[in-house]
């Protein structure tokens, strides 16, 4: 099945072929992963929507139209249960603080493999410096480096004009790079 399109595959399994969704989430479950991780900064949280993501592909299987951007679907799907669990915490914390009592971040799990390879310094530096930009920047930047998706193609995922997309960027890279500049100044 290696051969097939993205769009080839979920026509096979919109016809009942269980091996071709399976295929599907072996090209597609790091890309899922890797953009979860960067919008929600947890290893757990993002293997969480991961699975919400493809089981919500399941559910929904008639909203894909095969036109060649499987994988923008598939990540706008995952952006918007990013999106869902991060208006779940705010809920949450909202909550709490009525009470009067703090919200305290559970610890992450052990590392898993993909972390483990992020273990260089300056690769940590990079990916520390991404999680602390603005939300909307985060997003555009990971799905530019990450995914490497074109600008109209992020800007079709995250339903923003195209200028807003290159704005975004332009001020993530000039951020990261004054970052860069003072951190590797200082050593």
């Amino acid at each position: 099945m290696a051969e097939l399109t993205d769009d080839d595959l979920w026509r096979l399994y919109r016809q009942g072929e269980v091996e071709a969704f399976e295929a599907l989430f072996c090209r597609h479950h790091t890309a899922v992963y890797q953009f979860a991780r960067t919008i929600l900064g947890r290893a757990d949280q993002s293997e969480d929507v991961l699975q919400e993501t493809f089981l919500a592909l399941t559910r929904h299987a008639d909203g894909y139209q095969p036109r060649g951007n499987f994988r923008g679907f598939i990540l706008r799907i995952a952006r918007n249960q990013c999106l869902n669990r991060i208006a779940a915490r705010k809920a949450q914390r909202l909550a709490l603080s009525q009470t009067g009592l703090e919200w305290i971040e559970p610890d992450s799990p052990e590392p898993h493999p993909p972390e483990l390879a992020e273990r260089n310094e300056d690769l940590a530096w990079i990916k520390a410096a991404v999680n602390e930009l603005p939300h909307d920047q985060r997003q555009a930047i990971a799905l530019l480096v990450y995914e490497q998706m074109s600008y109209p193609q992020i800007a079709e995922l995250l339903e923003i004009p195209l200028g807003t997309v290159k704005n975004l960027i332009h001020r993530a890279r000039a951020r990261l790079a004054e970052q860069w500049r003072r951190t590797h100044q200082e050593k």
